[in-house]
Protein backbone atom coordinates (compact mmCIF):
# COMPACT_ATOMS: atom_id res chain seq x y z
CA UNK A 1 0.00 0.00 0.00
CA UNK A 2 1.48 3.54 -0.67
CA UNK A 3 -0.24 6.84 -1.26
CA UNK A 4 0.36 8.94 -4.71
CA UNK A 5 -0.92 12.12 -6.08
CA UNK A 6 -3.90 11.58 -8.57
CA UNK A 7 -2.89 11.49 -12.17
CA UNK A 8 -5.89 12.54 -14.67
CA UNK A 9 -6.89 8.44 -14.81
CA UNK A 10 -7.33 8.49 -10.94
CA UNK A 11 -9.44 11.62 -10.72
CA UNK A 12 -11.66 9.94 -13.08
CA UNK A 13 -11.83 7.05 -10.94
CA UNK A 14 -13.12 9.22 -8.02
CA UNK A 15 -15.56 10.76 -9.99
CA UNK A 16 -18.14 8.33 -9.98
CA UNK A 17 -17.70 7.48 -5.98
CA UNK A 18 -18.23 11.27 -4.63
CA UNK A 19 -21.92 11.73 -4.92
CA UNK A 20 -21.41 9.33 -1.82
CA UNK A 21 -19.20 10.70 -0.01
CA UNK A 22 -21.06 14.27 -0.62
CA UNK A 23 -24.73 13.70 -0.54
CA UNK A 24 -25.29 17.36 0.01
CA UNK A 25 -28.81 18.13 1.86
CA UNK A 26 -31.77 20.63 0.27
CA UNK A 27 -32.05 22.60 3.56
CA UNK A 28 -29.50 25.52 4.37
CA UNK A 29 -30.48 24.88 7.68
CA UNK A 30 -28.57 21.43 8.50
CA UNK A 31 -26.64 20.72 5.44
CA UNK A 32 -24.33 17.90 6.01
CA UNK A 33 -21.58 17.70 3.92
CA UNK A 34 -18.93 15.76 6.00
CA UNK A 35 -19.18 19.26 7.49
CA UNK A 36 -22.38 20.84 9.28
CA UNK A 37 -23.52 24.02 8.18
CA UNK A 38 -25.98 26.27 9.89
CA UNK A 39 -27.51 29.41 9.37
CA UNK A 40 -26.85 32.55 11.97
CA UNK A 41 -29.27 34.56 11.40
CA UNK A 42 -28.30 37.30 14.40
CA UNK A 43 -28.58 34.45 17.16
CA UNK A 44 -25.90 32.18 18.22
CA UNK A 45 -27.38 28.34 16.62
CA UNK A 46 -25.81 25.23 17.94
CA UNK A 47 -24.39 23.27 14.86
CA UNK A 48 -25.37 19.55 14.89
CA UNK A 49 -21.55 17.25 14.35
CA UNK A 50 -21.35 15.39 11.40
CA UNK A 51 -18.82 12.98 10.13
CA UNK A 52 -15.05 14.73 8.83
CA UNK A 53 -14.81 14.99 5.42
CA UNK A 54 -11.97 12.78 3.75
CA UNK A 55 -8.63 13.49 4.30
CA UNK A 56 -5.98 14.65 1.93
CA UNK A 57 -2.21 14.23 0.98
CA UNK A 58 -0.21 17.01 3.29
CA UNK A 59 2.43 18.13 0.26
CA UNK A 60 5.10 20.46 1.52
CA UNK A 61 6.78 21.00 5.18
CA UNK A 62 5.71 18.57 7.78
CA UNK A 63 4.75 20.94 10.08
CA UNK A 64 1.27 21.28 7.97
CA UNK A 65 -1.79 19.34 8.33
CA UNK A 66 -1.15 15.94 9.28
CA UNK A 67 -3.65 13.11 7.14
CA UNK A 68 -6.91 12.31 8.83
CA UNK A 69 -7.40 15.08 10.16
CA UNK A 70 -11.24 16.94 9.80
CA UNK A 71 -11.54 19.82 7.05
CA UNK A 72 -14.20 21.66 4.83
CA UNK A 73 -14.00 22.78 1.12
CA UNK A 74 -15.49 26.10 -0.11
CA UNK A 75 -15.22 28.01 -3.24
CA UNK A 76 -15.38 31.82 -3.99
CA UNK A 77 -16.21 33.31 -6.85
CA UNK A 78 -17.63 36.67 -8.18
CA UNK A 79 -19.33 38.64 -11.05
CA UNK A 80 -20.09 35.40 -12.58
CA UNK A 81 -23.92 36.19 -14.09
CA UNK A 82 -23.09 36.77 -18.04
CA UNK A 83 -24.44 33.57 -19.76
CA UNK A 84 -21.70 33.29 -21.67
CA UNK A 85 -18.65 31.11 -22.48
CA UNK A 86 -16.26 31.96 -19.82
CA UNK A 87 -18.78 31.78 -16.69
CA UNK A 88 -19.42 28.06 -18.71
CA UNK A 89 -15.36 27.49 -18.27
CA UNK A 90 -15.30 28.52 -15.16
CA UNK A 91 -18.50 26.29 -13.93
CA UNK A 92 -17.23 23.37 -15.17
CA UNK A 93 -13.46 23.35 -13.58
CA UNK A 94 -15.91 23.95 -10.06
CA UNK A 95 -17.85 20.86 -11.39
CA UNK A 96 -14.58 19.15 -11.61
CA UNK A 97 -13.70 20.08 -8.07
CA UNK A 98 -16.48 18.62 -6.43
CA UNK A 99 -16.19 15.46 -7.95
CA UNK A 100 -12.93 15.57 -6.85
CA UNK A 101 -12.84 16.55 -3.19
CA UNK A 102 -16.44 17.19 -0.98
CA UNK A 103 -16.97 20.60 -2.26
CA UNK A 104 -19.51 22.06 0.62
CA UNK A 105 -20.33 25.57 -0.67
CA UNK A 106 -19.98 28.16 -3.63
CA UNK A 107 -19.74 31.74 -2.38
CA UNK A 108 -21.14 34.24 -5.00
CA UNK A 109 -19.91 36.87 -4.58
CA UNK A 110 -22.02 39.38 -6.26
CA UNK A 111 -23.09 40.40 -9.78
CA UNK A 112 -24.91 37.16 -10.03
CA UNK A 113 -27.16 38.48 -12.88
CA UNK A 114 -26.04 40.82 -15.24
CA UNK A 115 -26.99 43.64 -16.46
CA UNK A 116 -29.35 44.65 -13.61
CA UNK A 117 -30.34 41.23 -11.76
CA UNK A 118 -33.35 40.61 -14.01
CA UNK A 119 -35.82 37.68 -12.97
CA UNK A 120 -35.17 36.65 -16.71
CA UNK A 121 -32.30 35.56 -16.01
CA UNK A 122 -32.16 33.98 -12.80
CA UNK A 123 -32.77 30.24 -14.82
CA UNK A 124 -30.97 30.36 -17.71
CA UNK A 125 -27.80 32.20 -15.78
CA UNK A 126 -27.94 30.59 -12.60
CA UNK A 127 -30.29 27.72 -12.03
CA UNK A 128 -29.57 25.34 -15.09
CA UNK A 129 -25.80 27.33 -15.63
CA UNK A 130 -24.98 25.47 -12.13
CA UNK A 131 -27.46 22.76 -11.86
CA UNK A 132 -24.60 19.56 -12.95
CA UNK A 133 -22.45 21.34 -9.86
CA UNK A 134 -25.64 21.19 -7.48
CA UNK A 135 -26.46 17.81 -8.68
CA UNK A 136 -22.94 17.24 -6.47
CA UNK A 137 -24.54 18.00 -3.44
CA UNK A 138 -22.51 21.30 -3.99
CA UNK A 139 -24.77 24.23 -2.42
CA UNK A 140 -24.82 27.92 -3.34
CA UNK A 141 -24.99 30.95 -0.58
CA UNK A 142 -24.83 34.33 -2.44
CA UNK A 143 -24.35 38.30 -1.91
CA UNK A 144 -25.68 40.96 -3.67
CA UNK A 145 -23.44 42.64 -6.22
CA UNK A 146 -24.20 46.22 -7.85
CA UNK A 147 -25.51 44.62 -10.78
CA UNK A 148 -28.07 42.45 -8.86
CA UNK A 149 -29.46 45.82 -7.41
CA UNK A 150 -28.53 48.50 -10.51
CA UNK A 151 -31.89 49.77 -11.12
CA UNK A 152 -32.87 49.71 -7.43
CA UNK A 153 -33.18 52.85 -4.92
CA UNK A 154 -33.31 52.50 -1.45
CA UNK A 155 -36.32 52.85 0.77
CA UNK A 156 -35.22 54.93 3.14
CA UNK A 157 -36.09 53.13 6.35
CA UNK A 158 -34.03 53.73 9.04
CA UNK A 159 -33.15 51.41 10.59
CA UNK A 160 -32.12 49.78 7.06
CA UNK A 161 -34.59 46.62 6.95
CA UNK A 162 -32.68 43.00 6.58
CA UNK A 163 -34.78 41.76 3.72
CA UNK A 164 -35.72 43.08 0.24
CA UNK A 165 -38.11 45.67 1.62
CA UNK A 166 -34.42 47.41 2.02
CA UNK A 167 -34.93 48.40 -1.64
CA UNK A 168 -37.79 50.11 -2.96
CA UNK A 169 -40.53 48.18 -4.80
CA UNK A 170 -40.10 48.65 -8.71
CA UNK A 171 -41.15 46.95 -11.97
CA UNK A 172 -37.39 46.80 -12.91
CA UNK A 173 -35.71 46.07 -9.40
CA UNK A 174 -35.62 42.15 -8.96
CA UNK A 175 -33.94 41.84 -5.57
CA UNK A 176 -37.24 40.26 -3.94
CA UNK A 177 -37.20 37.60 -6.52
CA UNK A 178 -33.67 36.71 -5.93
CA UNK A 179 -33.43 36.81 -2.44
CA UNK A 180 -36.40 34.58 -2.47
CA UNK A 181 -34.96 31.84 -5.02
CA UNK A 182 -33.93 28.84 -2.42
CA UNK A 183 -30.90 27.67 -5.11
CA UNK A 184 -29.39 31.21 -4.25
CA UNK A 185 -29.20 30.22 -0.77
CA UNK A 186 -30.41 33.37 0.97
CA UNK A 187 -31.66 32.04 4.26
CA UNK A 188 -35.20 33.22 5.19
CA UNK A 189 -34.34 36.02 2.42
CA UNK A 190 -31.87 38.01 4.18
CA UNK A 191 -29.52 39.92 2.42
CA UNK A 192 -26.44 39.11 4.64
CA UNK A 193 -26.02 36.41 7.20
CA UNK A 194 -23.55 33.75 8.24
CA UNK A 195 -23.16 29.92 7.71
CA UNK A 196 -20.79 27.86 10.06
CA UNK A 197 -19.63 24.72 9.06
CA UNK A 198 -17.44 21.89 10.50
CA UNK A 199 -18.73 20.60 14.13
CA UNK A 200 -19.80 21.83 17.33
CA UNK A 201 -17.03 24.26 17.36
CA UNK A 202 -17.24 24.77 13.74
CA UNK A 203 -14.21 24.84 11.35
CA UNK A 204 -15.22 27.92 9.45
CA UNK A 205 -17.70 30.55 9.44
CA UNK A 206 -18.41 33.07 6.37
CA UNK A 207 -20.27 35.92 7.04
CA UNK A 208 -21.88 37.24 3.68
CA UNK A 209 -22.39 40.83 3.23
CA UNK A 210 -24.51 43.00 1.68
CA UNK A 211 -22.03 45.88 0.36
CA UNK A 212 -25.05 47.73 -1.15
CA UNK A 213 -26.04 49.30 1.34
CA UNK A 214 -22.91 50.08 3.58
CA UNK A 215 -21.50 53.69 1.97
CA UNK A 216 -23.22 56.07 0.19
CA UNK A 217 -20.59 55.69 -2.49
CA UNK A 218 -22.36 52.79 -4.02
CA UNK A 219 -26.00 54.86 -3.25
CA UNK A 220 -28.45 52.57 -2.95
CA UNK A 221 -29.72 53.24 0.57
CA UNK A 222 -27.55 55.95 1.44
CA UNK A 223 -24.95 54.32 3.75
CA UNK A 224 -24.26 53.46 6.35
CA UNK A 225 -26.81 50.60 6.91
CA UNK A 226 -26.00 51.16 10.96
CA UNK A 227 -28.26 47.42 11.16
CA UNK A 228 -25.98 45.84 9.34
CA UNK A 229 -23.07 46.78 10.98
CA UNK A 230 -24.37 45.98 14.02
CA UNK A 231 -25.14 42.58 13.11
CA UNK A 232 -22.01 41.63 11.87
CA UNK A 233 -20.01 43.03 15.00
CA UNK A 234 -22.75 40.87 16.92
CA UNK A 235 -22.35 37.68 15.03
CA UNK A 236 -18.32 37.87 14.59
CA UNK A 237 -18.38 38.57 18.46
CA UNK A 238 -20.58 35.36 19.28
CA UNK A 239 -18.98 33.11 16.89
CA UNK A 240 -17.11 29.99 17.48
CA UNK A 241 -15.33 29.04 14.90
CA UNK A 242 -11.91 28.02 13.93
CA UNK A 243 -11.62 30.45 10.87
CA UNK A 244 -13.69 33.38 9.84
CA UNK A 245 -14.46 34.26 6.44
CA UNK A 246 -16.32 37.63 4.86
CA UNK A 247 -17.41 37.67 1.48
CA UNK A 248 -18.26 40.95 0.41
CA UNK A 249 -18.53 42.41 -3.15
CA UNK A 250 -17.19 45.92 -3.34
CA UNK A 251 -13.74 45.84 -2.22
CA UNK A 252 -12.17 47.69 0.63
CA UNK A 253 -8.40 46.44 -0.51
CA UNK A 254 -7.91 46.07 -3.85
CA UNK A 255 -5.38 47.17 -6.75
CA UNK A 256 -6.58 49.59 -9.39
CA UNK A 257 -7.09 48.29 -12.45
CA UNK A 258 -5.71 49.16 -15.41
CA UNK A 259 -9.11 49.39 -17.45
CA UNK A 260 -11.15 52.27 -16.25
CA UNK A 261 -8.88 55.67 -17.83
CA UNK A 262 -6.90 57.27 -15.67
CA UNK A 263 -8.96 56.72 -12.53
CA UNK A 264 -8.81 52.89 -12.35
CA UNK A 265 -11.06 50.76 -10.38
CA UNK A 266 -10.18 50.06 -6.95
CA UNK A 267 -11.38 50.11 -3.09
CA UNK A 268 -13.89 51.91 -1.37
CA UNK A 269 -12.08 54.25 1.07
CA UNK A 270 -15.45 55.16 2.41
CA UNK A 271 -16.31 51.70 2.90
CA UNK A 272 -12.95 50.16 4.23
CA UNK A 273 -13.57 52.94 7.05
CA UNK A 274 -16.74 51.00 7.99
CA UNK A 275 -15.66 47.78 7.97
CA UNK A 276 -11.89 47.49 8.54
CA UNK A 277 -12.30 48.21 12.63
CA UNK A 278 -14.90 45.16 12.65
CA UNK A 279 -12.41 42.93 10.91
CA UNK A 280 -8.98 43.58 12.93
CA UNK A 281 -9.30 40.66 15.13
CA UNK A 282 -12.11 39.21 14.17
CA UNK A 283 -11.87 38.44 11.08
CA UNK A 284 -9.08 35.87 9.27
CA UNK A 285 -9.78 36.37 5.56
CA UNK A 286 -11.78 38.71 3.38
CA UNK A 287 -13.06 37.48 -0.16
CA UNK A 288 -14.52 40.11 -2.98
CA UNK A 289 -15.60 40.74 -6.31
CA UNK A 290 -16.53 43.61 -8.26
CA UNK A 291 -12.93 44.12 -9.84
CA UNK A 292 -12.61 41.06 -12.88
CA UNK A 293 -9.36 40.45 -11.62
CA UNK A 294 -7.40 37.85 -9.61
CA UNK A 295 -5.60 39.78 -6.60
CA UNK A 296 -3.82 38.15 -3.79
CA UNK A 297 -2.93 41.09 -1.25
CA UNK A 298 -0.34 41.77 1.79
CA UNK A 299 -1.84 40.87 5.09
CA UNK A 300 -3.77 44.19 6.48
CA UNK A 301 -3.51 44.21 10.31
CA UNK A 302 -3.41 40.27 10.33
CA UNK A 303 -6.59 40.05 7.55
CA UNK A 304 -5.71 38.34 4.18
CA UNK A 305 -7.79 40.18 1.62
CA UNK A 306 -8.97 38.58 -1.69
CA UNK A 307 -9.76 39.74 -5.06
CA UNK A 308 -11.50 36.97 -7.02
CA UNK A 309 -14.02 38.86 -9.39
CA UNK A 310 -13.18 36.13 -12.01
CA UNK A 311 -15.99 34.06 -12.52
CA UNK A 312 -17.43 35.52 -15.84
CA UNK A 313 -16.96 38.98 -16.95
CA UNK A 314 -13.95 39.61 -19.35
CA UNK A 315 -10.88 39.82 -17.04
CA UNK A 316 -8.12 43.15 -17.20
CA UNK A 317 -4.98 43.36 -15.24
CA UNK A 318 -4.34 45.78 -11.96
CA UNK A 319 -1.85 47.68 -11.27
CA UNK A 320 1.20 46.71 -9.51
CA UNK A 321 1.08 48.61 -6.16
CA UNK A 322 3.21 48.05 -2.86
CA UNK A 323 0.16 45.96 -1.09
CA UNK A 324 -0.84 43.47 -3.82
CA UNK A 325 1.33 40.49 -4.12
CA UNK A 326 3.12 40.83 -7.65
CA UNK A 327 1.72 39.06 -10.51
CA UNK A 328 3.51 38.91 -14.20
CA UNK A 329 0.00 38.08 -15.31
CA UNK A 330 -1.51 40.45 -13.84
CA UNK A 331 -4.26 38.45 -12.51
CA UNK A 332 -5.79 38.78 -15.96
CA UNK A 333 -7.94 35.43 -16.07
CA UNK A 334 -11.21 34.05 -15.36
CA UNK A 335 -10.66 31.67 -12.05
CA UNK A 336 -12.64 31.08 -8.86
CA UNK A 337 -10.30 30.42 -5.24
CA UNK A 338 -11.01 26.67 -3.64
CA UNK A 339 -10.55 27.11 0.15
CA UNK A 340 -9.80 23.98 2.60
CA UNK A 341 -9.32 24.33 6.11
CA UNK A 342 -8.85 22.38 9.50
CA UNK A 343 -8.43 23.31 13.03
CA UNK A 344 -4.83 23.86 12.05
CA UNK A 345 -4.39 25.51 8.35
CA UNK A 346 -6.25 27.43 6.09
CA UNK A 347 -5.20 26.48 2.20
CA UNK A 348 -6.16 28.20 -0.63
CA UNK A 349 -5.86 27.26 -4.72
CA UNK A 350 -6.78 29.89 -7.68
CA UNK A 351 -8.12 27.53 -10.36
CA UNK A 352 -8.53 29.29 -13.88
CA UNK A 353 -11.21 28.60 -16.56
CA UNK A 354 -8.88 25.91 -18.23
CA UNK A 355 -8.24 24.27 -14.63
CA UNK A 356 -4.54 25.00 -14.09
CA UNK A 357 -3.38 26.37 -11.02
CA UNK A 358 -2.76 30.06 -11.06
CA UNK A 359 -2.10 30.69 -7.37
CA UNK A 360 -1.70 28.79 -3.76
CA UNK A 361 -0.78 28.24 -0.29
CA UNK A 362 -1.62 28.01 3.28
CA UNK A 363 -0.97 29.82 6.50
CA UNK A 364 -1.24 29.17 10.49
CA UNK A 365 -2.92 31.49 12.65
CA UNK A 366 -0.70 33.90 13.73
CA UNK A 367 1.65 33.53 10.65
CA UNK A 368 2.97 37.08 8.84
CA UNK A 369 3.01 35.12 5.27
CA UNK A 370 1.76 32.78 3.82
CA UNK A 371 3.96 29.77 2.65
CA UNK A 372 3.11 28.88 -1.41
CA UNK A 373 2.47 25.87 -2.83
CA UNK A 374 4.61 24.65 -5.32
CA UNK A 375 4.13 26.38 -8.16
CA UNK A 376 0.83 25.19 -10.53
CA UNK A 377 0.24 22.82 -7.96
CA UNK A 378 -2.97 22.29 -5.34
CA UNK A 379 -1.92 19.62 -2.76
CA UNK A 380 -5.61 20.42 -1.34
CA UNK A 381 -7.35 18.95 -4.22
CA UNK A 382 -5.63 15.76 -3.99
CA UNK A 383 -6.62 12.63 -2.16
CA UNK A 384 -4.97 9.31 -0.84
CA UNK A 385 -5.30 6.05 -2.96
CA UNK A 386 -4.34 3.04 -2.45
CA UNK A 387 -2.22 0.95 -4.56
CA UNK A 388 -1.91 -2.50 -4.35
Amino acid sequence: MRIRILASLVVLTVVAQVPALHPGAESVVAETVHASEVVHAGLATPVVPVPAAAPVVPVGPASRVQIGQPSVYLAFVGDTGTGNDRQRRVRDQLVRVSRAVPLQSVFLLGDNLYNSGESKHIMPRFVTMYEELMATGTVFHAGLGNHDVKKCKGAGFVPVPRDHSAYRPAADCWVAEQLARPEFGYPNGYRYYSIASGGTVPLVEVFVLDSNTLSAVQGVAGGPDGSQLDWLRGALSRSTAVWKIVAIHHPIYSPRSDRFLWAGRGADDEMRDLLEPIFVDRVDVVFQGHNHMYARLEPRNGVRYFVAGGGGQKPYKFRPDAMTIARSDGGKFNHFVVVRVTDEVFEYCVIDDSGATRDGGWFRHGDAVDTGFTEGSCPSLEAPSDES
